[in-house]
């Protein structure tokens, strides 16, 4: 549709969906995208692999998800993000501007703030802001911040503060009411053309009241949009009619014309405003009255631990595979860098389904039952993958000629459905002296307890590389009240 309307503009965010269809696509489709992007008709905004959730994500997966997206960029259509939409998590972080600062992006727009202090904002036409890391005494972590005004990024709140107007100008969905009052959405013609176009510039100079340039941002779309054809050609051949009834007009001082947010940002910057700079967060979320939007903090707990479990699973295979595959290569074995070649893709597997529930519909908790088991099992996929990565590593760090080889494996991985238990249910029979291997993540030292059953009370633990006593417990396993037999924890 963007090839047959050369004026027209689009712009797109998540690099999954995008991913998709990319691989389904014909090499001339692909071509035709690539060249969609180099005449700047279609433009990548964020290029996140997600819109990420900003409350309940931790940092590194909010990075490690724009990681992703800006790879599969580069990797399969060689650019580089300049601008940020994130309008759909429910309150803003700092954390995300930083990020986004630090990996190209200029400006970025944001939507889901406390009405009240939209309202404030507005009144101090300071929609647009500078916004700035509570810690910075200078302006170099500055991003440009352009927030949307109304109540939501969807067509009814998009051109003006009258939904009841606005909604006129969705002429696919055709849902518009005032009040409980339906109105009617009249394709445009000649006898409605005057009074459909004066007010729809009614409502762009009422919004560019709150703004401190003379351009505003009205995005036109919503959720699961633009997806026929009927729709792409309802809503352009409807717009085009207005927008050259609106540019015709002297006496409107008005013009209208598609455009990304690059082209919004650009020509914000020719205008040479000053604004305003601000520091720190904008949670809690409420869209009216005392309707605060924070049970997303808590809900579907199982879901927010799994994720974390599975980060921590994904970041030591990061470390290990990189130390593991470079000294693979400085040592020449060229059948191990052939094996962990081939063992890439798991790892990028791993990675883009950590990096998928990052989504604010997701880790928040706040997709249907039928999409959130969907994501759990993709996690589960990714991390039953992982343990078996993990496994294939440690045995290659294991056979060093100066340490034992591994005898047996014990899985201290958690137990899905009850991530509080580890499975470490096998006993080891310690008949004659075992070696256990643990490897910490972190970059510093750490104190934890590690519990194992064995067969004996007779037991030492001792460092291999100093022989020194290691402090240890031994403790009878009890299983429903009842002492087992043979069964020691240490």
């Amino acid at each position: 549709m963007l090839s047959k309307n050369k004026s027209t503009k689009f712009i797109w965010s998540e690099m999954v969906f995008l991913s998709e269809w990319w691989n389904q696509a014909s090499q001339n489709k692909k071509d035709d995208l690539k060249r969609l992007l180099d005449n700047k008709q279609l433009e990548i905004t964020t290029g996140g692999w997600v819109m990420t959730d900003e409350g309940t994500a931790h940092y590194t997966a909010m990075l490690d998800q724009l990681i992703e997206g800006h790879q599969w960029l580069q990797q399969n259509l060689g650019i580089q993000p300049t601008a940020g939409w994130s309008v759909d998590p429910f309150g803003h972080s700092p954390t995300m501007a930083y990020l986004l600062k630090h990996s190209g992006i200029n400006g970025m727009v944001i939507q889901r703030i406390h009405y009240s202090i939209k309202k404030h904002l507005a009144e101090q036409r300071s929609l647009e802001f500078f916004w700035r890391q509570g810690w910075a005494s200078t302006d170099s972590t500055d991003i440009f911040c352009h927030m949307i005004p109304f109540l939501s990024y969807a067509i009814q709140h998009s051109c003006g503060p009258d939904p009841y107007v606005c909604c006129q100008y969705d002429f696919f969905k055709k849902q518009c009411y005032h009040g409980s009052q339906k109105v009617d959405v009249q394709s445009v013609d000649d006898n409605n053309i005057d009074s459909l176009g004066r007010q729809l510039w009614e409502q762009f100079q009422k919004k560019a009241e709150l703004y401190r340039t003379d351009v505003i941002l009205v995005p036109h779309g919503d959720d699961v949009r633009y997806a026929t054809s009927l729709e792409w050609h309802n809503q352009l051949n409807n717009l085009e009619k207005l927008m050259t009834y609106i540019n015709s007009r002297p006496d409107f001082q008005t013009e209208v014309r598609f455009g990304t947010l690059s082209d919004y940002f650009n020509e914000v910057a020719i205008s040479k405003t000053r604004f305003p700079t601000l520091s720190g967060d904008f949670f809690t979320y409420a869209d009216r009255g005392e309707d605060y939007w924070s049970g997303y903090y808590t809900t579907r707990p199982h879901y927010k631990h799994i994720i974390r479990r599975v980060q921590d699973l994904l970041r030591s295979l990061e470390i290990l595979f990189t130390y593991c595959f470079a000294d693979a290569i400085r040592k020449t074995n060229q059948t191990v860098i052939d094996s962990f070649t081939d063992k890439i893709g798991d790892l990028s597997y791993i990675r883009q389904q950590v990096a998928l529930f990052q989504h604010h519909d997701a880790i928040t908790g706040t997709s249907t039952s039928k999409v959130m088991k969907d994501y759990g099992k993709r996690l589960h996929s990714g991390y039953q993958k992982g343990i078996l990565l993990l496994e294939k590593i440690l045995s290659y760090l294991a056979k060093d000629e100066n340490e034992p080889d591994v005898d047996e494996k014990i899985s201290m991985t958690f137990n899905w459905t009850q991530p509080h238990k580890f499975i470490d249910q096998k006993v080891i029979n310690l008949s004659r002296p075992k070696y256990l291997f643990l490897y910490n993540s972190l970059n510093f030292e750490r104190q934890s307890a590690v519990k194992l059953h064995i067969n004996t009370l007779n037991v030492k633990v001792k460092s291999l590389t100093t022989a020194v006593d290691i402090p240890h417990q031994i403790s009878p396993v009890v299983e429903n009240n009842i002492v087992k037999t043979g069964i020691f924890e240490v």
